[in-house]
């Protein structure tokens, strides 16, 4: 394998403060543990090198009120792993890197804006194609450790630049 693009996520249905921790366990084991775990499932299939790009959320980034926070923490820490293993990883001639999202236009997102205030659906959302597209730039790029935020009507930037 030489590109693994680790895009697990969920959150659940409680919303903070009556979500039981089980659920705070539930959405922090998929968010992070599952990120981690596909991080070390991928180093070990390449052997001349390659590409991680991690899937986070806008979510994971700034310090705006969450109706989920352990979703938004999850994903500010796959921000955190990226960057803390980067310079690991470039050592194996593996790059990691990090997208930041918006909305996506996905089955779940779309449910959500069904129960939502037309005013606060933003216009432009992310296609998968659009995704992809910015994917292989990323994995073009010599950078390594880089975390790509990306909101809907925004071009993508770098979070530490």
């Amino acid at each position: 394998m030489s590109v693994f693009v680790n895009n697990a996520g969920g959150v659940g249905d409680v919303c903070f403060p009556d979500v039981e921790i089980k659920q705070w366990s539930e959405v922090i084991d998929l968010n992070l543990k599952g990120v981690m775990q596909g991080v070390q499932s991928a180093i070990k299939t390449m052997d001349s090198g390659g590409d991680i790009i991690n899937i986070s959320s806008m979510a994971g980034v700034g310090n705006e009120p969450h109706d989920s926070p352990e979703y938004a923490v999850s994903k500010a820490a796959v921000i955190r792993l990226t960057t803390a293993i980067s310079d690991q990883l470039i050592q194996q001639n593996v790059k990691i890197n990090t997208f930041c999202l918006g909305w996506v236009d996905t089955p779940t997102s779309q449910k959500t804006r069904e129960n939502m205030d037309p005013a606060d659906i933003p216009e432009n959302i992310l296609s998968s194609d659009d995704i992809a597209n910015k994917v292989r730039e990323l994995i073009k790029s010599p950078r390594t450790g880089k975390v790509v935020v990306w909101e809907e009507d925004q071009k993508p930037y770098d979070l530490y630049d």
